[in-house]
């Protein structure tokens, strides 16, 4: 999991001159969001801006709280508080950064959050800006929705470093009747795949306390977790 980052490494602000600014916001079709745009501070990801509050921001992650800390320069408004001068955030899509914005401000109409790939969102933003919590949950949330797929199971625990999922998905995987298919090995890679198919082996051709081991043991994969 992500830890201990620079927050200047993941949240660029901006420092457009007020001319700049307002030439980007009409040329470049920088729009406001129709859903996100209350009071605070304003956020540019993409061609949109979101003006929502800051302290769930600095409650969830260290990231922000050190962002929104820094002191002010003489002379200058704090960055965020107009269109002119958002707090941009880089390689962010709007998609993921919405799909936040919903489980941190569930007030603002937005649907629920039911699917494995908007949770995955959450999930993906939590790690990147360090919000343990909000990561805690996006884990707990999507366990079950994965339970029929373990392949995207390991991808995603591999992606971001979720350690307790590995083994039963990987137990699932041996287990089950159907052997890998062909897409799903190009998914897993070749030491994956290869070391799967010998424990299946395994486990067709000897008996229960293989099995029983096989559930307890990380060393019976030989594999890496990463």
């Amino acid at each position: 999991m992500h830890s201990d980052h620079d927050s200047d490494s993941i949240v660029e602000v901006s420092h457009p001159s007020p001319s700049t600014a307002c030439e980007n916001s009409t040329n470049k079709g920088i729009l406001r969001s129709t859903h996100f745009y209350f009071n605070n501070v304003i956020f540019q990801v993409e061609d949109t801006l979101y003006n929502v509050p800051c302290q769930p921001f600095m409650r969830e992650s260290d990231v922000f709280h050190d962002l929104f800390s820094l002191p002010v320069l003489v002379g200058r408004k704090s960055e965020g508080q107009s269109d002119e001068e958002p707090v941009l955030l880089q390689s962010v899509s709007k998609v993921d950064f919405e799909r936040l914005l919903s489980l941190l401000f569930p007030d603002a109409g937005i649907d629920a959050i039911p699917t494995t790939e908007e949770w995955l969102s959450i999930l993906k933003l939590a790690t990147l800006w360090d919000m343990p919590k909000i990561r805690e949950r996006a884990i707990m949330h999507m366990a079950p929705l994965l339970s029929q797929d373990p392949v995207q199971k390991i991808e995603i625990a591999r992606e971001y470093d979720i350690d307790d999922w590995m083994l039963p998905a990987l137990n699932q995987l041996v287990q089950r009747d159907q052997p890998l298919t062909v897409d799903e090995g190009e998914r897993l890679g070749m030491e994956y795949t290869t070391k799967l198919a010998s424990i299946r082996e395994c486990c067709r051709f000897n008996n229960r306390t293989f099995r029983w081991e096989l559930g307890r043991s990380r060393r019976m994969y030989g594999i890496e977790f990463r």
